[in-house]
């Protein structure tokens, strides 16, 4: 009886023994425990799994999402994406897809499609995730899944600060061409010359952003430049006209005034008057720009006497010019009352008397 008694506590022990070394193999485990999720809609499957929900900045969060569908559906990756990093109360996105590794194989009539997603965190955290609604697509129709929010935990290394991220080694183009500085250019980078080529730059910035008030000045020197030398310009062409141009001038405006005086309305004699002194005013202002004698100032017995003793005048066109200007006075004066041959016969004597001159 006792024996039977020790045999089965010793079968007791073992089997408690065997339950307890599993117990404390499955405990790390159980403690580590991953992020499962699965669901079935007729025809479709959706699985997602997290291999490890806390991990830490800089590692990538890994995500596999798992789909079973009939093969003429398909899923739009990006679409899943763009839900995956939803994060809108955020000012900063917590994560960045890192990539995304798709493997689809047919099974019959079914597609079998493994996504992983590799996102990349931003900032330590606790923060739910989730792909929303799953959408497979098909022509004309469209079925949708829901998805879970799972939490994930980001925690930070002692020795990483979001904004003291650790600079690298640059990146190879490929690997038989890497991509290296030499130590010139490290120096050229790095060195006093980058600093000096920097203070240039800085001082070629400030100069273009500087009011040009040079090109101010430039632009005005050269406005009044341009009036000197147009009044100069005119002078020289003032200077230019010589004598026998200026005196020819002269007497064809003259002649000019002369003739458009008329003398076929004449009726009375206050018309002969003003002819006379229009006449005299004509033949006066041409001696006074010819000789520059004060002849509209002067009386006409002045005039004459000082035409006497000026040698600018000959004989002949100062008897003329003498019997011109004393007839006139008798008509303005004398009131005496030519007749229209006459009044012609003064035009043609001063006419004759400035073509003489």
């Amino acid at each position: 009886m006792s024996l039977c008694l020790c045999g089965s506590f010793f079968r007791v022990s073992v089997w408690v023994r065997s339950l307890i070394i599993a117990f404390l193999i499955a405990f790390p485990a159980i403690l580590l425990a991953d992020f499962h999720w699965k669901n079935n809609d007729g025809d479709f499957e959706v699985g997602i799994s997290i291999p490890n929900d806390n991990i830490k900045i800089p590692n990538p969060l890994e995500i596999d999402l798992s789909l079973k569908y009939p093969k003429n559906y398909h899923v739009d990756i990006e679409e899943l994406k763009k839900n995956l990093v939803r994060q809108s109360p955020m000012l900063i996105d917590p994560f960045k897809i890192h990539s995304a590794q798709n493997d689809i194989q047919n099974q019959g009539d079914f597609n079998q499609q493994t996504i992983k997603f590799f996102l990349q965190p931003q900032q330590p955290g606790d923060f739910q995730l989730s792909f929303y609604n799953i959408a497979f697509n098909s022509e004309g129709q469209k079925k949708e899944i829901i998805s879970p929010f799972f939490e994930v935990k980001i925690l930070l290394e002692p020795w990483f600060t979001p904004n003291d991220v650790p600079v690298g080694p640059l990146l190879q183009l490929t690997p038989q061409f890497p991509i290296a500085m030499s130590a010139e250019n490290k120096r050229k980078f790095f060195g006093p010359e980058s600093q000096e080529h920097a203070g240039k730059e800085n001082i070629a910035k400030f100069e273009d952003k500087s009011f040009p008030w040079w090109y101010l000045i430039f632009l005005a020197g050269l406005g009044l430049l341009i009036l000197s030398l147009r009044e100069s310009i005119a002078t020289s062409k003032r200077i230019a006209e010589s004598e026998p141009v200026r005196l020819l001038r002269i007497k064809v405006q003259a002649l000019r005034n002369i003739n458009n005086l008329s003398s076929s309305t004449l009726a009375n004699d206050k018309e002969f008057n003003q002819f006379y002194i229009d006449l005299t005013n004509a033949v006066r202002s041409y001696i006074e720009q010819k000789y520059h004698i004060p002849a509209s100032t002067q009386t006409t017995q002045e005039f004459l006497q000082q035409a006497e003793t000026n040698p600018v005048f000959k004989d002949e066109t100062r008897d003329l010019l003498k019997k011109f200007l004393i007839s006139a006075d008798e008509v303005k004066f004398a009131q005496e009352i030519p007749s229209l041959q006459a009044a012609e016969n003064a035009r043609q004597n001063a006419k004759l008397f400035i073509r003489s001159d």
